[in-house]
């Protein structure tokens, strides 16, 4: 038998310790039935790539290291489609010594020097565009940027029919992640509403305050004249390195007297005015680090309280690697003292800020929740705030709940409804 390199005979990766069970046959995953015919040639390139022609026009290449890398056979994969085979041992120059398609013009098999037949459902390797391709439909949903005129617009559901249709889940989802904000309406006035909600999702996203909190304020003789402070815009955790994705705050029962309104605006929009009126505050707002403090006892646990003491810098604008804004934090009750810049440009960063803060002013909407509505919205990006109010008289109440979902939650559960009920194809 012929060797190649580092490659050992007979075994031409190392496999990790396999998860039997797998379903019968080779070929892992459900394969979509490719319709049309294929050609493949190129094992004596100088490249070391085939090329595979389809009879739709698409010519693709494939470097033999990456077939090499990714057969889809079960010796290679386990039937939760994770690959079996590790790095360590990959030969990085392998040899393929024949190639063909499957009778049934399903596969593209390639015989490679070690004695494995790989096997490409056809199907699955047009998917395969490398730079020129897109593998996770969640990255296509750009952010609609909005303003005040929100308020007239928002998107409702209706809290039963997204714990009971997957569709209309992920169009609530698919809002949160474009618009940043929807409510629900038709929840009970109880608490435990945001648990279930969760649980059609996956779970709740715990932090040092638990899994979810309770907002509740009552009546009092003894503080009938105490005014509960403006909370002024936010966003929650910014304390946090892993800052919550989705917030929800069901009310579950709403002040009656005048103040305690919700307050929300577009980071994203207030960013956008910023960058054009003030590049130089924009700049600052990206590039400086801003410190966040939390300082808390929980007690979150059924036994005893636990002290925490959550510390991080962060820009205030944080952008992605291509320059575009990704995510925003900001908070003045968490914004701690400390401030790492040159003591020279400790006023020009207050003023960026204030000028980032009074544009989140302009350009948000007041809205007061009613009992029954859980609004629901993009953690790093919508910033919420509420007015002031005072319980001065007896019997007033406000009460509610809220908790966060982890946006790695979300988005696996837009692509499991997204590949099961409207049939997108993504990376496998």
């Amino acid at each position: 038998m012929m060797m190649n390199g580092n490659a050992m005979p007979n075994d031409h990766r190392k496999a990790m310790s396999p998860n039997e069970g797998h379903p019968a046959g080779r070929i892992l995953h459900p394969k979509i039935r490719y319709e049309g015919t294929a050609e493949v040639s190129g094992r004596d390139d100088p490249d070391a790539m085939y090329t595979v022609r389809f009879s739709d026009g698409l010519t693709q290449r494939y470097p033999f290291v990456w077939l090499k890398d990714n057969c889809r056979c079960r010796e290679c994969y386990n039937s939760y489609g994770q690959r079996r085979l590790l790095m360590e041992t990959l030969d990085l120059d392998p040899k393929p010594i024949s190639e063909e398609v499957s009778e049934d013009g399903q596969d593209l098999l390639v015989t490679w020097a070690d004695d494995h037949v790989a096997e490409y459902p056809l199907s699955w390797l047009r998917q395969q565009r490398f730079d020129q391709g897109s593998y996770d439909p969640v990255e296509e949903y750009k952010p609609i940027i909005w303003g005040p005129e929100l308020k007239d617009n928002i998107q409702t559901f209706k809290l039963d029919d997204i714990l009971k249709d997957d569709e209309l889940l992920l169009q609530w989802m698919e809002t949160l992640l474009t618009t940043g904000l929807a409510i629900l309406t038709g929840a009970p006035p109880e608490t435990g509403v945001l648990r279930t909600i969760a649980d059609r999702v996956a779970f709740l996203k715990q932090t040092i305050y638990g899994s979810t909190f309770q907002v509740h304020n009552k009546y009092e003789e003894s503080n009938a004249e105490k005014l509960s402070f403006n909370l002024g815009m936010h966003t929650d955790l910014s304390s946090s390195i892993q800052a919550p994705g989705i917030q929800m705050l069901h009310c579950i029962h709403q002040f009656t007297g005048e103040g305690a309104v919700n307050e929300f605006a577009d980071a994203f929009n207030a960013a956008k005015i910023l960058e054009k009126i003030d590049p130089e505050a924009y700049r600052l707002l990206t590039t400086t680090k801003i410190h966040f403090r939390s300082i808390a006892t929980s007690q979150f646990r059924s036994k005893d309280q636990l002290d925490f003491y959550q510390l991080v810098a962060r820009p205030i604008l944080e952008l992605d690697d291509s320059g575009n804004l990704k995510q925003v934090y900001y908070g003045d009750l968490l914004r701690a003292p400390c401030l790492a810049v040159p003591v020279e440009q400790v006023r020009d960063v207050y003023a960026a800020i204030k000028k980032f803060y009074d544009t989140l002013t302009e350009t948000c909407f007041k809205y007061k929740l009613k009992q029954g509505e859980i609004v629901t919205f993009n953690n790093t990006r919508v910033m919420h705030g509420r007015t002031e109010f005072r319980m001065n008289k007896p019997g007033m109440i406000r009460h509610y709940e809220g908790a966060y979902l982890g946006w790695d939650e979300v988005y696996s559960r837009m692509r499991v409804i997204m590949k099961s009920k409207r049939n997108i194809d993504m990376c496998m």
